[in-house]
């Protein structure tokens, strides 16, 4: 009985290893499946947060008017830190010439002069 029970070890310790030596379960791609599901679970949230709010909002319950607005100035914040940091273009001066005003050319209909 013995025996029989060591060559079950053997062949669960070896059935094991060849599963464990699969690529997609090196610590690399588990870290890697962990953080995206971090970032899904934590998008799922901000979603359902949303729907909460929106729901609560259409039903008339109270909604906490000071942390919306604590949000919003944060937001405003971070929308003038980034207008601040932002390069500014470098864009062409606009035509200084006149538009022609003479008759048009065959085949084209004259604008009128403002």
């Amino acid at each position: 009985m013995v025996p029989k029970i060591l060559r079950n070890y053997e062949s669960s310790t070896s059935t094991l290893r060849s599963i464990l030596s699969d690529p997609s379960l090196h610590r690399t791609n588990i870290d890697k499946t962990i953080d995206a599901l971090a970032e899904a679970n934590y998008d799922a949230q901000e979603v359902d947060s949303a729907i909460r709010i929106g729901g609560d909002v259409a039903l008339g319950v109270d909604v906490d008017e000071e942390g919306l607005e604590d949000e919003w100035k944060a937001l405003v914040q971070d929308i003038g830190a980034d207008a601040n940091t932002a390069q500014t273009l470098d864009l062409p001066s606009a035509p200084t010439t006149s538009v022609r005003t003479g008759p048009a050319e065959p085949g084209r209909q004259q604008l009128p002069s403002l």
